[in-house]
């Protein structure tokens, strides 16, 4: 059997779900380079990476028409090819892809060709028919078993024919919608419905954060973004305060020396002494400063005045580091949680990590919980608008936050859908 996608990150799921040797599990990009290194059997390879171990992929990167021809050049050198192929997101093949998926197969008259089609998710206009590939009436999926009642109900918004949800799911899940009109408004909508997703999810395990943004996902402004909440202060489990790193910043042309700072999560007594000597040797004693430690929405340290202004003078610096207290207003090295693209969800265990997609990248998955910002929206017209919002609604199970700027909210009126 093979699997064919155009979403890499779908290959990887679903590679992760089999394990048996005669199911081959493909991205098409993957499939195509795969087919070009001339491998010794079609069958029982699968030498497809990871996509979580790979950066930048957008739905912008397609196999080119003439690694394609190459492709069934290849093909016909392979009396044995597969029994079976299923093309799942069918809708976002180009017909030279579906041709290709289609002459993978041995016995084109008895072998078995499944493709999952979706009009509605479509990411541009091309209208494409299957009527050159399947030679039967297609099959209409009935039961939408995924979505919650209340999420069916406002996807169900968006495009009426939907089919009806599962009588398990009527009635549950949850939806809520919050609006923003400046990015300082956008981080206070961010940090309550992480605190409340809380509670559906502890440690916020089952969420993702999909983005609209039209960038790849490694430069997302949500990429990286520190978060905290009532619930992880009071479990105080532990994570990392880099104050080290920040002090050294700080104080190195003041002629500290790194190998005298200890790598403890807090500054040790002997920290604090070493860095006061070191400022009053400089600037003698003053009195403590109004001057505190702030911490950005990346987790970088400044130190700032009363009047929240950033402190750069030198002066001002060594009169902070001069009173012992300097450290009393180091954030608590407690575990936060950090928004993270797949490619990094391990690399930061000193915090809870929050999934980060966009709708290319979540297109045919699905979450528990999804937490939808409306950032930059990837929509240049109500097509796609529309497309896009079903998309990525339309991944949520249990929970659905949407988090929008007011001329969102206020375009999606005008289209007669939410």
């Amino acid at each position: 059997v093979l699997f064919l996608c155009s979403n890499p990150y779908l290959a990887a799921n679903i590679r992760e779900r089999v394990s048996s040797p005669s199911i081959s599990v493909y991205d098409i990009n993957r499939f195509v380079k795969f087919l070009l290194s001339k491998p010794k059997s079609l069958v029982g390879n699968q030498t497809a990476v990871d996509a979580r171990t790979s950066k930048g992929w957008s739905q912008f990167e397609r196999p080119s028409s003439e690694n394609i021809d190459e492709g069934f050049e290849m093909l016909k050198t392979y009396p044995s090819r597969f029994d079976a192929v299923i093309v799942d997101e069918g809708q976002d093949f180009d017909e030279t892809w579906l041709a290709l998926a289609g002459n993978c197969l041995s016995d084109p008259e008895q072998g078995i060709l499944y493709i999952f089609f979706d009009d509605n998710q479509r990411m541009d206009y091309k209208g494409l028919s299957l009527r050159n590939f399947i030679n039967q009436q297609p099959i209409n999926l009935s039961k939408n078993c995924r979505n919650a009642g209340e999420i069916y109900q406002l996807v169900k918004k968006l495009y009426p024919q939907m089919p009806s949800t599962s009588d398990q799911l009527l009635g549950k899940g949850i939806v809520k919608e919050f609006l923003f009109a400046s990015d300082e408004e956008l981080m206070v909508q961010i940090r309550k419905s992480i605190s409340m997703a809380e509670e559906f999810s502890p440690k916020l395990k089952d969420i993702c954060v999909i983005t609209t943004e039209l960038v790849d996902l490694d430069k997302s402004y949500f990429n990286g973004i520190i978060l905290d909440t009532p619930k992880l202060r009071e479990e105080k489990e532990p994570g990392i305060i880099n104050w080290r790193r920040h002090i050294i910043k700080y104080l190195l042309r003041f002629g500290l020396h790194e190998d005298r700072l200890s790598y403890a999560s807090l500054p040790t007594r002997e920290d604090v002494q070493y860095v006061v000597g070191l400022c009053r040797k400089r600037i003698g004693f003053v009195r403590r400063q109004s001057f505190h430690w702030h911490m950005d929405r990346y987790g970088e340290l400044s130190i700032k005045s009363e009047s929240n202004q950033t402190i750069l003078e030198d002066r001002e610096i060594l009169s902070f580091f001069a009173n012992s207290r300097w450290s009393s207003t180091l954030p608590s090295p407690h575990k936060r949680y950090r928004i993270t693209i797949d490619s990094d969800l391990v690399s930061y265990p000193e915090y809870y990590p929050i999934r980060l997609v966009n709708i290319p990248s979540i297109k045919g998955l699905e979450a528990e919980g999804v937490i939808l910002i409306n950032y930059h929206p990837f929509s240049f017209d109500d097509y796609q608008l529309k497309s896009n919002l079903y998309i990525s609604i339309s991944r949520a199970k249990g929970l659905l936050y949407i988090i929008s700027p007011v001329s969102v909210k206020e375009k999606v009126i005008e289209l007669g859908s939410l």
